[in-house]
């Protein structure tokens, strides 16, 4: 079983105004987010997104049967700018796992991807403030030889 409660702003950027952060609790920004799981191609991992007074929670079990192994939670595709921008920052709690943030420059799933990870090493709120230079490019999940730039 995990969970992931999180809060995150790009360097100040709200997706639509630019000058805000996304606040998935207070004002409830993330609900046309969805989570997405292995079951897409047949695993058994099992993710639900539910919204409390504050945050949004992301929780369920990712399971390794049947080829399976993710469970994740995404926004829905947009292009951005962010060449203005030098961080994200991301605030979560969770149950010591570790975890992906991937942004991604294509709707085509076969496209390279741009990924940090996030080793959480408590149960506490904690905040990690992420240098958009630290994604790295991956294809169909495997590293490739550059950065976000």
């Amino acid at each position: 079983m995990y969970w992931l409660i999180f809060l995150m702003t790009i360097s100040g950027l709200n997706w639509t105004t630019m000058d805000e952060k996304i606040d998935f609790g207070k004002n409830k920004d993330g609900t046309n987010w969805r989570a997405i799981n292995d079951g897409v191609m047949g695993g058994l991992s099992q993710g639900k997104v539910s919204f409390t007074e504050n945050s949004v929670c992301f929780a369920g079990a990712v399971s390794l049967e049947n080829n399976g192994g993710f469970a994740s939670f995404r926004s829905p595709f947009q292009m951005m700018d962010l060449s203005g921008f030098e961080t994200i920052n991301i605030r979560l709690k969770c149950k010591g796992q570790t975890f992906a943030l991937v942004l991604e420059t294509d709707e085509r799933w076969y496209m390279p991807n741009y990924k940090t990870r996030l080793a959480v090493t408590s149960e506490d709120w904690e905040t990690f403030q992420i240098k958009l230079t630290d994604f790295r490019a991956h294809r169909i999940g495997r590293p490739m030889d550059y950065r976000l730039a």
